[in-house]
């Protein structure tokens, strides 16, 4: 085995299994070309001190770890397991954190305590200084990159559906979790599905249209769903409210758990965090024609070419139902969208880590890392290897406690 370049990449993970979104995600970084990549799942095990002995290129701290500050006394005793080791990893740090628009404080003090060199935000680098208001910029780089990108996985699974079945028996398809803590543009989604919810009864089109995380579903699922439906509608992900330490989203549940249904928090909009969403290259890669709120989506979708533009107050809306009954513009606009999004091949998995990569290439550091003996990549790898089987096997365990105790409770009832 030839000397290389090793990289180690961090998570969390407690169930199994997962969306395919956080495994198309996760599974992207097995893609660092000139670097053997170890994996190190941080759910059920500190990390090993034989790591703070190798002199890694690259260490990543995935989202699915940086995600866990919301589970805050979790996020904390995690990092205080491995703070020794990861206090003493070498090698170039990066950091792809996602919603950062809550306990953005925890965040911080990962990058500052960590020593993070370089962070892939999904927010508008306008809104870094705002986000990120502890941690001294003249040390850490920002860039941005998506929330999600397209898998050969799902590449594969909807044209081998398509192959199967061309139906489309419903008219619209939507999903969506609404949390006033994240700020109105979020409650936005709850006015879009209550408008189409009203269409679809009106002129008696069949429509699966659901708020709320219980209807959320995910993976396979949610791309036959989307196969299955001609339109689908939504909005830019993201929120106008930084929730900087957890106390806003504490101060609404208290509220509502109270008796004044008329109660309403004062809703104070400091930040504008808008980004292109998975969903929006899941609609693009089915085929399945997306009725959008005007926005920038990152400059990649266009309106009236990737998708029907409807204003925010949602006065244009007899505009949007001529364009819906015009076969030849919904599929003009569905082929503009599988053409630019899909098959342009640029917003596959594989363009994150070109923009890893990249980033790498610019830095001499990172070039000047040595390669690391074969003996001490077997070694990392075995144990990579034996934490990693025992981690996957807990997850499924509690999964299926959980799943357990869902169904007693369901019977109980």
């Amino acid at each position: 085995m030839p000397k290389s370049k090793l990289a180690l990449v961090l998570y969390y993970r407690s169930i199994l299994p997962s969306r395919n979104s956080l495994s198309d995600h996760l599974d992207s970084f097995r893609q660092v070309d000139g670097h053997r990549v170890i994996f190190f799942n941080l759910a059920f095990f500190r990390l090993p001190k034989f790591f703070a002995n190798i002199d890694f290129s690259v260490i990543v701290y995935h989202y699915t770890l940086c995600g866990l500050r919301f589970n805050r006394e979790r996020f904390k005793s995690i990092l205080y397991y491995s703070h020794q080791t990861l206090a003493q990893l070498s090698g170039f740090k990066v950091a792809y954190p996602q919603d950062e628009f809550a306990h953005m404080d925890l965040m911080c003090d990962l990058i500052n305590t960590y020593k993070i060199d370089h962070v892939f935000t999904v927010s508008p680098l306008t809104e870094v200084p705002k986000i990120y208001k502890t941690i001294d910029h003249s040390l850490v780089t920002f860039s941005r990159v998506l929330t999600g990108y397209i898998s050969q996985k799902s590449l594969s699974y909807v044209n081998k559906s398509n192959a199967l079945s061309s139906s489309r028996p419903l008219h619209f398809f939507y999903r969506a979790v609404v949390n006033p803590a994240w700020g109105s543009f979020n409650l936005l989604k709850e006015r879009l599905a209550t408008l189409f919810v009203k269409f679809a009864l009106e002129h008696s089109v069949p429509a699966d249209i659901k708020v709320g995380e219980k209807y959320l579903i995910s993976g396979n699922a949610w791309l036959d769903a989307l196969l299955a439906s001609k339109f689908t509608f939504g909005c830019e992900g993201g929120a106008s409210v930084l929730d900087w330490d957890g106390s806003y989203s504490h101060y609404l549940h208290t509220i509502s758990s109270q008796d004044g249904a008329n109660l309403l928090p004062p809703l104070y909009e400091d930040i504008s965090i808008r980004a292109l969403s998975p969903r929006h290259l899941d609609a693009a890669l089915t085929k399945t024609c997306q009725i959008l709120v005007k926005g920038t989506y990152n400059g990649v979708l266009e309106p009236w070419i990737h998708y029907i533009p409807i204003n925010e107050d949602f006065s244009d809306f007899d505009v949007v139902v001529r364009a819906m009954e015009n076969d030849s513009l919904v599929n003009r606009i569905v082929a503009n969208a599988y053409r630019d999004l899909v098959e342009s091949g640029l917003f596959f998995y594989s363009s994150l880590i070109r923009i890893l990569l990249g980033r790498l290439n610019e830095l001499p550091r990172c070039s000047d890392y040595p390669t690391v003996s074969p003996l001490v990549i077997f070694r990392a790898q075995f144990i990579s290897f034996f934490y990693t089987s025992i981690s996957n096997a807990l997850a499924y365990v509690y999964n299926l406690s959980k799943l357990l105790s869902l169904k007693l409770s369901n019977w109980k009832e």
